[in-house]
């Protein structure tokens, strides 16, 4: 079972035998001249970072502190009139219901506001009071040496998730705390997926008779754990669609983790520590470039230029990228027929190192740029990836002779333009830092 209750007796005994300390997290509302508890959150495990932070408002306050896990045992009780020290208020306690309940989330769990490095088996109490919360909508939230909200569930989100947004989808919850033990006999730690191999970190204390699995839908395999190791997976045919680790001990899960994008995101992945260590596949990437068509951020160039006009076709792109949002030219590739041409026999690295040179030498001043070379099937490409550089305008000068008047441009839609004055006001103005003042604001407020 991944769910079930307990008793709020049992709850509490287990905080005072866990010997751990807690990281706690409180909103606090005052009645009548007390301070009451409206929420609480609080991680139970052998890493709590030591954290002291109070936002006092005129009738609530945030505290963030670390106490005793035991300290915490006088939470589930359905007696009155029982107080607890946060930081520097004395709390009024809720009476509780009889019923705790509890679930086992692995680590990282996705939809968690407070993703965990180590699985967890959280309890809920709920107040046998009404918890109903009424935001402070028109009540400001002010307070000293603490930032400012225009109402109680952004200062919510913000303390409790550090989600500073003024809208937001969460708000108070209806329980009134939250307790995570942290599980710590095992967990998954980095996980590296390369072509043909899939390492993982396994850690943990009591990892004794432990297996790690992969599943997947064309492969899977399992390896017995003894202690804290980098386990192998030799991948025949490369990570399995639909791929799970589990951490298990007998009939019962330590850890899990999907390593699939259908299950999960990119950026949740990232955020568990699964790295990809997959090399592009050329004919991949400019077949991607290719299908793309030429836009705002893509141009297509037949060939490396020559002449002073493809000179000057060429680098009012290039400056016209690093001036707006950046963006990639793709040499040996006919722009008519979107079909690879390459760019003949030539050596690949001096052609790239030619075109280095010539941007370095008529684009001003020097942007941040990075060339590439592909080869597929049997001809050679160079793709220029230019970034948004930060000091626009960036202008080209087609010959020695033209180093004192260079040129600007500005990219619109597929096609490059002689850049106007407004043009560049507006790209040098909205660079960060750089921010245009709004009407009826000082200057001031956004620099």
């Amino acid at each position: 079972m991944d769910q079930g209750s307990a008793s709020p007796e049992t709850l509490a005994e287990m905080l005072r035998a866990s010997g751990s300390r807690a990281e706690i997290k409180a909103m606090i509302e005052k009645k009548k001249d007390a301070w009451h508890l409206r929420y609480i959150r609080a991680v139970v495990g052998p890493d709590v970072t030591e954290d002291n932070t109070v936002w006092q408002y005129e009738s609530l306050a945030f505290v963030s502190t670390t106490l005793e896990a035991s300290e915490l045992a006088v939470l589930p009780s359905d007696i009155a009139y029982r107080t607890l020290v946060l930081g520097p208020f004395e709390v009024d306690l809720p009476p509780v219901r009889q019923d705790a309940n509890w679930e086992r989330k692995p680590s990282f769990a996705r939809l968690d506001s407070m993703r965990l490095p180590w699985p967890t088996k959280n309890f809920t109490l709920y107040s046998q009071e009404s918890q109903s919360f009424q935001s402070s909508g028109g009540h400001l939230l002010v307070g000293l040496n603490c930032p400012s909200f225009t109402e109680s569930n952004s200062a919510f989100r913000a303390f409790f998730d550090g989600n500073f947004a003024l809208a937001g989808a969460s708000s108070v919850p209806s329980d009134f705390a939250l307790i995570r033990f942290v599980a710590n006999d095992g967990w998954l730690g980095n996980s590296h997926v390369g072509t043909s191999e899939l390492r993982v970190e396994v850690c943990g204390r009591a990892l004794g008779g432990v297996t790690l699995e992969l599943f997947g839908v064309t492969d899977r395999q399992s390896v017995q754990v003894e202690g804290p190791s980098s386990v192998r997976f030799q991948l025949a045919d490369g990570l399995p669609e639909y791929a799970w680790l589990w951490l298990k001990s007998g009939t019962r899960w330590l850890d899990y983790r999907a390593l699939h994008s259908t299950w999960t995101t990119q950026t949740e992945l990232e955020d568990a520590g699964v790295h990809f260590d997959i090399p592009e596949e050329p004919s991949s990437v400019i077949e991607a470039l290719v299908t793309a068509g030429e836009g705002p951020q893509l141009e297509y160039k037949s060939k490396i230029p020559e002449t002073a006009d493809e000179r000057r076709s060429t680098f009012k792109t290039i400056a016209a990228f690093a001036t707006g949002k950046g963006g990639t030219v793709v040499f040996g590739v006919d722009r008519d027929e979107l079909t690879v041409v390459g760019l003949g026999s030539e050596d690949p690295k001096k052609l790239r190192d030619q075109l280095s040179s010539m941007i370095r030498s008529r684009v001003i001043p020097t942007p941040n740029f990075e060339p590439s070379v592909y080869v597929v099937e049997g001809k050679t490409l160079l793709v220029l990836r230019v970034d948004p550089s930060p000091s626009p305008p960036y202008g080209i000068t087609v010959d020695d002779s033209s180093k004192e008047r260079p040129e600007f441009y500005v990219r619109r839609g597929a096609s490059t333009y002689p850049a106007q004055p407004n043009d560049m006001r507006e790209t040098t103005l909205t660079r960060p830092g750089h921010e245009i003042p709004q009407p009826g604001f000082p200057r001031s407020l956004f620099v």
